[in-house]
C-alpha cells in the first residue's frame, strides 16, 4: 500500500506533458522532452508494452509522456507505463491498475 501511495503522490505532482500523439514509440533509445525541462529515455517502453499484451509495434502508439511516466496505446486499450531507473537502464513497469480508470486519456481513435 505504502508502495501504490508513493507512486500516485509522484503521479500527481508531475503532470503528464503532450507529446507527439499517435507517434509509434520508438525502438531505439531517443530522449522526449517532458515539457519541464527535463528528458524521458523512452528505450524499451514499445518492447514492454509488446511484451505484456502481445501486440505489434505498429500498434503501441504514444498518448502524452512526462518525466516519470508515459500514457500508451496499445492495440487499442490504454496503459501507464511508469519508469524506474537504474545506473545503466530503465525500466518500464505498467502501473495501470493504480489508476481509476477516468484519470487515464482515453484510447486514440482509429
Amino acid at each position: 500500500m505504502r508502495f501504490a501511495l508513493v507512486i500516485v503522490l509522484v503521479m500527481a505532482g508531475v503532470g503528464c506533458a503532450t507529446a507527439t500523439a499517435g507517434a509509434p514509440v520508438p525502438q531505439s533509445s531517443p530522449l522526449l522532452g517532458g515539457g519541464d525541462g527535463n528528458l524521458q529515455d523512452l528505450s524499451g517502453l514499445s518492447g514492454t508494452a509488446q511484451f505484456d499484451y502481445g501486440c505489434p509495434p505498429k500498434k503501441v502508439l504514444l498518448i502524452r509522456c512526462g518525466p516519470s511516466a508515459c500514457d500508451l496505446d496499445v492495440c487499442g486499450s490504454v496503459h501507464r507505463y511508469m519508469a524506474f531507473h537504474g545506473i545503466n537502464s530503465v525500466n518500464w513497469l505498467d502501473v495501470t491498475s493504480m489508476y481509476p480508470a477516468s484519470s487515464l486519456p482515453p484510447p486514440l481513435p482509429k
